[in-house]
């Protein structure tokens, strides 16, 4: 129903086998691209393409039917997402959460997204590149 997506720099990390990951070529990439599947935006495009029970399901197979370019860093657009994504990487970073139980951590990450300049930045950014 909600994607996250996050950038892991620790090789050492076992990911769970129902999480999804890939590699990245470089840091700014990852961040572009964590920009884009983060935003409430991005959320709402996919929704339409995903089954519906009592909340929509299968979020997986679905993100990649959006025309989400690859990172190209002589796209200004493309380097300001990724700036973008990378100021609200530091500041969640920087966040005390209330809990530590995965729904509300991510509510929680939504919320300080949303209201925050850089994430209402990302949210036009994001409208932007996919219209």
């Amino acid at each position: 129903m909600h994607l996250v997506a996050a950038r892991v720099t620790n090789r050492r990390l076992v990911v769970d086998s129902s999480v999804y990951w890939a590699t990245s070529s470089s840091t700014i990439e990852a961040q572009y691209l964590c920009a884009i599947l983060n935003s409430a935006k991005f959320t709402e495009l996919v929704r339409p393409y995903m089954s519906y029970g009592k909340d929509e399901r299968h979020f997986h197979k679905h993100i990649w039917q959006l025309p989400v370019p690859p990172y190209d860093p002589s796209n200004d657009l493309h380097v300001r997402l990724a700036f973008r994504g990378a100021e609200l990487e530091s500041a969640a970073s920087n966040l005390n959460l209330r809990s530590v139980h995965f729904a509300a951590v991510r509510r929680d990450l939504r919320s300080f997204i949303a209201e925050s300049d850089s994430g209402r930045d990302v949210e036009a950014l994001v409208e932007e590149l996919l219209s």
